[in-house]
This record gives structure tokens, sequence and C-alpha cells, in this order.
């Protein structure tokens, strides 16, 4: 960030994950310098990090689609988005993938499964049914009031 002294306004970024409408494609964008409020909600909220060391941030609620919101949970939740995952808390994990595989099934109008991997323990779901997969809002902070 040296090399950016005097460049950018300030020294805050932001980034921007979001998949193409009716794709499995996905698109993003780092902004050096501040934000672009037509991309987000305002107010944004700010959420402190749980460790200095890792980019560690509480989950406080979890909600799939139009599905329950799980309020609560109030688990550490590592923000890294170079991975292609997302890791779910074990007491959540059941009810998650359900909510999950019935909206992507009725969205889809055929059965979408996930095959569990136990060596990984990890649920993969085929990435032809991407596009039925519903949205996933994780709630951060203690309240999980920062979607």
């Amino acid at each position: 960030m040296d090399q950016l002294q005097g460049k950018v306004a300030s020294t805050t970024f932001a980034l921007y994950l979001r998949s193409l409408p009716h794709s499995i494609l996905t698109q993003g964008e780092l902004l050096l310098g501040g934000g672009d409020p037509t991309l987000y909600k305002t107010p944004l909220t700010y959420v402190p990090l749980r460790s200095q060391q890792e980019c560690l941030v509480t989950l406080g609620t979890l909600q799939v689609g139009t599905g329950h919101k799980s309020i609560g949970i109030n688990q550490p939740a590592l923000i890294d988005t170079g991975t292609q995952g997302l890791v779910i808390p074990p007491t959540h994990f059941d009810a998650t993938l359900k909510a999950i595989t019935d909206q992507a099934s009725a969205a889809a109008n055929f059965t979408v499964t996930c095959d569990y991997i136990p060596a990984l323990g990890a649920c993969v779901i085929d990435c032809h049914h991407i596009v039925y997969l519903p949205p996933i809002e994780l709630g951060l902070g203690p309240s999980g009031n920062a979607p």
C-alpha cells in the first residue's frame, strides 16, 4: 500500500462479489480508496475483528433464501475472499443444507442434491445447479445486524 500513498483518497477499500443473473459466472471488483454507495445498503455497519492475526468476525445470524433466519449463532467466521466454500457451524449444518437443497429443488422443478464427502467434511452441489441456489445472508456481528 505504500506505493499508493497520496494516490487514493483514503486507506479504505471495498470488495464486491456478485453472480451474474441466470449464469454460473461471477464477477467482482476491488476499489481502493473507498467504495461505491450504489452497490450496498446504507448505512454501513462496523464489525470488529475477533482476532488481529486472522480476519475473524462474529457470525450472528444465517438465513437461506426466504427461509427461517437462525439467530444467536455467535460463532467465529473467517472472511476469506479466496475460498470456494462456506463453512457452516456444525449445529446449523443439517438445517442449512436442507434449506439450500429444498429451495434449489423448488426453483429447478427437479431434485437438487448434495454429495457429502466424509474425508473432506464437505457437501458438494453440481455446478450446473448454481443458477437454482438461493441467496444466503450472513448477519455479521453479535446481533447479526450487519448483512
